[in-house]
């Protein structure tokens, strides 16, 4: 629902030209900053949130901070991994 309302203009929050939309995803981590944990991630599949980069996730390649990486176990869909993060708070403010 997030996602829809930010597409529609209906969100509150601008969005900028030529910027995909998504606040969430799936995806395996093709890169890291230095610190031991986002390296950690790299070659994971993970839930995400676009955080403050704003960088939309309906991409090939998004953009977001290491503390809004969730590693998925093998069994989780995509589907429902990317859900999982700002959907249900979402629903809980309808």
């Amino acid at each position: 629902p997030s996602d829809i309302a930010f597409v529609k203009g209906q969100y509150g929050q601008p969005r900028a030209k030529g910027q995909p939309a998504g606040f969430e995803g799936v995806g395996i981590v093709v890169a890291s900053g230095d610190e031991p944990y986002p390296k950690s991630l790299i070659g994971k599949r993970v839930a995400f949130a676009t955080g403050v980069t704003n960088w939309g996730s309906w991409a090939d390649y998004a953009v977001a901070e290491a503390e809004v990486c969730i590693p998925l176990l093998d069994t989780v869909r995509d589907e429902d991994g990317a859900a999982m993060i700002v959907n249900p708070l979402t629903a809980l403010a309808m």
